[in-house]
């Protein structure tokens, strides 16, 4: 039995197509599109400055401590580079490792495992990618807690009223993005 979930080149196409959409690259085709986006830029703002980030010690101690000798195991094992940075002033680190393979073998003691599976629990964001036959791998972890400053729940209550007011508009807009694309 043989089956197959082949999506890379449907992918690529889309990807290609909406890069080379001019439109992509443009701000919003409306009024409200730039509206919007203005309205989602405050909330946002409003709601990262009732925070402020402190370094929190017992991730900087896990990843130094656990997650990166891990990491030099597999790196040695596997044959990578790997390069660890820490941004001490924002509390953020990124770890990046690079090499021809990822390779289980029956004898693997579970590290590769291990690692692949905390580093991607740990992580904020992470990200696989191929070039030039290497396989890239990088982890952004943030090292940081937040700690509630200021209460600005009102004023984003108000904005988030503001953006569900706009709804209709949304709806309006793709319909109207829905019936050109059929005429096409």
């Amino acid at each position: 039995m043989k089956r197959k979930a082949l999506y890379l080149d449907d992918s690529e196409k889309e990807l290609d197509a909406l890069l080379e959409n001019e439109d992509f690259w443009k701000p919003g085709k409306s009024e409200w599109d730039s509206e919007i986006l203005d309205i989602t830029n405050k909330q946002r703002e409003l709601e990262e400055s009732q925070y402020v980030k402190s370094r929190s010690n017992e991730a900087y101690c896990y990843l130094l401590s656990e997650l990166y000798p891990m990491a030099e195991k597999v790196a040695y094992a596997q044959g990578w580079d790997m390069i660890l940075n820490i941004d001490e002033e924002e509390h953020t680190a990124t770890l990046g490792c690079c090499g021809r393979f990822l390779i289980k073998t029956e004898g693997d003691d579970g590290t590769l495992e291990n690692f692949l599976s905390q580093a991607m629990e740990f992580s904020e964001q992470c990200f696989f990618s191929a070039h030039n036959d290497l396989i890239k791998i990088n982890f952004i972890f943030n090292l940081y807690e937040k700690e509630k400053i200021a209460d600005h729940s009102k004023e984003i209550e108000a904005l988030k009223k503001q953006l569900e007011d706009n709804q209709e508009k949304v709806r309006e807009y793709l319909l109207e993005e829905m019936v050109d694309e059929y005429r096409k």
